[in-house]
């Protein structure tokens, strides 16, 4: 069984920004071109959205970013894009903790 499914979701803070370095891999075992990989994400309601990388690191890693704008479970999916004749994905989830200690005045 995958980690994935045993491992609890991370915990955030709302406001903190969420950054996911992603390797895909096809099914050879081969490394995805990070230029053909996005991000898409969903919060509680209706809330998504998506995000391109905002860099590519080592030519086989790509950085997003998101930052929820609400608390509860938030969903991710890395996966490559429309013309990628390679298809690959992951998805994770994390959870958005409210905030428990106001902002200075």
């Amino acid at each position: 069984m995958s980690d994935r499914f045993t491992v609890q979701p991370k915990r955030y803070v709302l406001g903190n920004t969420i950054y996911v370095k992603a390797k895909l891999l096809d099914r050879l075992g081969v490394v995805v071109d990070p230029s053909t990989v996005r991000l898409v994400y969903q919060g509680p309601g209706d809330t998504n959205g998506v995000a391109v990388a905002s860099e590519i690191e080592d030519s086989d890693y790509a950085v997003f970013e998101f930052t929820p704008d609400e608390a509860g479970t938030w969903r991710y999916r890395v996966e490559t894009v429309g013309g990628s004749p390679i298809l690959a994905a992951e998805e994770r989830t994390v959870l958005i903790l409210a905030r428990t200690v106001a902002p200075p005045v």
